[in-house]
């Protein structure tokens, strides 16, 4: 599993940030999605396929807190869509998970998601850099799927770790990476 997030520094308060989460209609996306409602977070909802996940869990976390968008993160139009939709419904994007979930240890990240990765980023970099730097840091893990359904602790300390790293309260960390092993 590869979680990585890349956010802006500076800019709005803590509660107030809106976070753009990928695959987020499924696998560990809900999950984070809903730590981070929790913590006041607005969350942008990203699906390609899954619609009927992705409009239940903003159903779930609330119309004023969650969006869901239809996009394609390996086309660039798909992801231009995808952020002005997002930054027109909460003002601005603050930060960026990119979930990748591997579901076996010999499988390594595919040229599409490393397409998704990269053009996502690279969109909402122009967005960040305007809003005074940027912190990136990844989660990994050789946890597969199988464990993550099966450990409800496990995947609350990814989503604990993923809501405090994009918090003001680890302002100061960045370039890391977490490796999160089985409880």
């Amino acid at each position: 599993m590869i979680v990585l997030l890349y956010y802006y520094i500076k800019g709005a308060s803590y509660l107030k940030k809106t976070v753009l989460i990928t695959k987020s209609s499924q696998g560990l996306g809900p999950k984070i999605a809903e730590t981070l409602v929790s913590k006041g977070r607005n969350v942008i909802i990203q699906y390609n396929y899954k619609q009927e996940q992705a409009n239940a869990l903003v159903e779930k976390l609330g119309n004023h807190k969650a969006i869901a968008v239809q996009a394609n993160p390996e086309k660039s139009k798909d992801v231009d869509i995808l952020i002005k939709l997002a930054t027109k419904h909460f003002g601005q994007i603050d930060a960026v998970i990119t979930n990748n979930l591997i579901t076996s240890e010999n499988k390594i990240l595919l040229s599409e998601d490393l397409i998704a990765i990269d053009l996502v980023t690279k969109q909402l970099m122009k967005q960040f850099i305007q809003q005074q730097g940027i912190r990136a840091n990844s989660i990994s893990s050789n946890l597969t799927e199988e464990c993550l359904i099966k450990s409800t602790t496990t995947r609350q300390n990814i989503t604990d770790i993923v809501a405090f790293l994009i918090s003001d309260h680890a302002i100061n960390i960045t370039g890391k990476n977490i490796n999160i092993k089985e409880s």
